[in-house]
């Protein structure tokens, strides 16, 4: 396999809802913006958000409830913690010996994590 890109597409039946959080509160920028789908930038990746409806050709088992943790590391951890909170994001954060991260949810109740750069696998 000859790998371009990676992405990450999340059904939601809170459409309106999910794109303004990526976009207003995360302050993703947008790479495409079209009637069915916002594409995000996500590192060097990208986070699609569509809307789910009835007899999608992808049947979550539980839309909203998946066991995953979206990741971003950042190079700002503590100015951007501050940033959400200021947006009414509730976040909490935690310090262990191979880093911090600061842990908050989506509209959708999609856990996503802030981790301080750099990686911990270097």
């Amino acid at each position: 396999m000859k790998l371009h890109e990676a992405g990450l597409l999340l059904f939601t039946e809170q459409y309106e809802k999910m794109v303004a959080f990526y976009r207003d509160v995360l302050a993703l920028p947008v790479r495409a913006d079209k009637s069915f789908f916002v594409v995000f930038s996500w590192g060097y990746s990208y986070l699609l958000i569509e809307p789910y409806v009835s007899g999608h050709r992808v049947q979550p088992p539980k839309l909203g409830q998946a066991p995953h943790v979206l990741r971003l590391n950042v190079f700002d951890l503590e100015q951007t913690v501050a940033t959400l909170r200021t947006k009414g994001v509730t976040v909490s954060v935690e310090s262990f010996d191979w880093g911090t991260v600061a842990t908050f949810v989506d509209p959708d109740g999609n856990v996503l994590e802030l981790k301080d750069a750099p990686d911990f696998y270097e």
